[in-house]
């Protein structure tokens, strides 16, 4: 909803100016870039969390110490320098909040994190763009069939990316 919301706020602000394709395509660079910020700032988060005096509590509430086998796998596989199909499953098809504080309750390395993070475009970008094409529904049936299979892409790529968690 935040990404479809993007797509229709920035879209509808800047299309008289730049252009409709000029900044449905800027509302697809800001959404993921908010995206990206976000991963960094939840990560901060959970690195402060982990570090106050409340840290092994709360690493005890989230399984961490004494870790848990399902808590050793995502570590063992977040904590694998680059890409792979495991570490960029987590990292997108996880819920965004809990996934991100976790990490930096890990104190993993936020590029890493970020770098498995940058797939995350395949998600975000149907929802805008889907968004976008909700605008010019009024303009003819061929701007709702678009809306519509971009909002089934978005459908789709969310449940594929939550099914990969999982």
């Amino acid at each position: 909803p935040v990404y479809l919301t993007g797509g229709i706020i920035i879209t509808q602000a800047g299309r008289d100016s730049w252009g409709f394709y000029t900044t449905l395509g800027a509302s697809t660079l800001i959404c993921f870039g908010l995206k990206l910020m976000a991963i960094v700032s939840e990560q901060g988060l959970g690195y402060f969390l982990g570090r106050t005096k409340y840290g092994p509590a709360i690493r005890r509430m989230v399984g961490v110490e004494p870790p848990n086998d399902t808590m050793l796998s995502i570590t063992a596989i977040l904590s694998t320098p680059g890409l792979s199909l495991g570490k960029v499953a987590i990292l997108i098809g996880g819920p965004d909040w809990p996934t991100s504080v976790l990490t930096g309750i890990l104190e993993l390395n936020v590029f890493q994190m970020l770098l498995g993070s940058l797939p995350v475009y395949l998600l975000v970008a149907p929802a805008v763009l889907a968004g976008g094409f909700q605008l010019k529904e009024s303009e003819g049936s061929y701007w709702e069939a678009l809306a519509n299979l971009a909002l089934s892409a978005t459908v789709l790529t969310q449940v594929t990316a939550l099914l990969a968690a999982g």
